[in-house]
């Protein structure tokens, strides 16, 4: 992740109206902002506009934080079921009926790239023993990443 972080500040870095909104993660070279200033400054652009370009609803910024805040739920419920089917194999609590346990694993993985992409091998989701230890090894740091959203 550092190395993308790297090569995003190198060509990023120092450009005119980019900010870092983030309030944790690998630093990328940019000026920070938090996400209420710019919802600020956007009201005040509408606000003086006489077009309706800009439209800022501070009700959407509540129904963004909500959908955040569910996908980040979703996403934690996965990699735990994920974690405990790998971990406790048929024996899981997770593990579901008429479906096998590689298949399970498989409709888990498969849309979480970010588990796998960085492996030598990781064009694509497998369940070879050793594709799923490192797989495995990847999400506790996700989960502690995510615990403190």
């Amino acid at each position: 992740m550092e190395s993308y972080a790297i090569n995003f500040a190198a060509i990023f870095g120092g450009q005119k109206n980019l900010y870092d909104i983030g309030e944790c993660g690998i630093d990328l070279h940019l000026k920070k902002c938090t996400a209420t200033s710019v919802w600020t400054v956007a009201s005040l652009q509408n606000k003086n506009s006489s077009s309706d370009k800009i439209q800022i609803d501070f009700d959407q910024e509540k129904k963004y934080k909500q959908l955040i805040s569910s996908y980040i739920k979703e996403e934690k419920d996965a990699l735990t079921q994920l974690k405990d089917l790998l971990v406790n194999g048929e024996k899981s609590e997770y593990k579901k009926d008429g479906t096998t346990l590689s298949g399970q694993i498989l409709g888990i993985l498969s849309p979480r790239e970010y588990l796998f992409l960085h492996f030598p091998d990781g064009n694509r989701a497998s369940t070879s023993t050793p594709f799923l230890k490192r797989v495995r090894a990847e999400i506790d740091s996700f989960l502690k990443i995510l615990k403190d959203q």
